[in-house]
């Protein structure tokens, strides 16, 4: 029975999740701030996490994705760490990687076929984002990480407020 390329994914991202979050203690203040974000504000804005390298933002990131694990359905909850995984070190395949646990999990419908051209694709991404209606929290860590991390141009301008991003990136 062989293992998925998408759950194979998740659980990789899922044990870097857990290894990162060893140890993890404090920042009270800011992981409620990133619960209210969640739960409370009415908004389609990103939530930006940001600090200088080695602060521990994933670590925060981690314990953050469990915390938040408690408060949402199981389904609404995806998040990449970049670099973590063969599949997040580019910001195509973490996209692609992304859009397919949205599709395992009945959030979209399947992609059948992604756009070639970076254009075109980021343009395929935001639009597919841009219309979950389904509630979300898409958490990713160190998108500064990414080869053309500059690339941003799939990120939802106009989601619903139902779908929350939470992004940590270096200052």
């Amino acid at each position: 029975n062989e293992i998925s390329k998408i759950d194979q994914e998740v659980l990789e991202q899922k044990k870097f999740k857990d290894d990162k979050q060893k140890g993890f203690i404090g920042r009270e203040d800011t992981l409620s701030k990133i619960e209210d974000y969640v739960l409370n504000y009415k908004t389609n804005e990103p939530l930006i996490i940001y600090g200088i390298s080695g602060m521990g933002k994933s670590s925060l990131i981690a314990k953050s994705i469990d915390n938040v694990s408690k408060l949402i359905p199981k389904n609404g909850l995806i998040y990449r760490f970049v670099g973590a995984t063969q599949n997040s070190t580019t910001i195509k395949s973490l996209l692609i990687s992304i859009c397919d646990e949205l599709s395992n999990k009945n959030i979209i419908e399947k992609i059948k076929e992604y756009e070639s051209e970076d254009y075109k694709f980021f343009k395929q991404i935001n639009e597919i984002l841009s219309n979950i209606e389904k509630s979300v929290v898409l958490f990713i860590d160190a998108l500064d990480q990414l080869q053309f991390k500059d690339s941003l141009q799939w990120l939802p301008k106009n989601s619903l407020n139902s779908f929350k991003i939470v992004l940590s990136v270096l200052n």
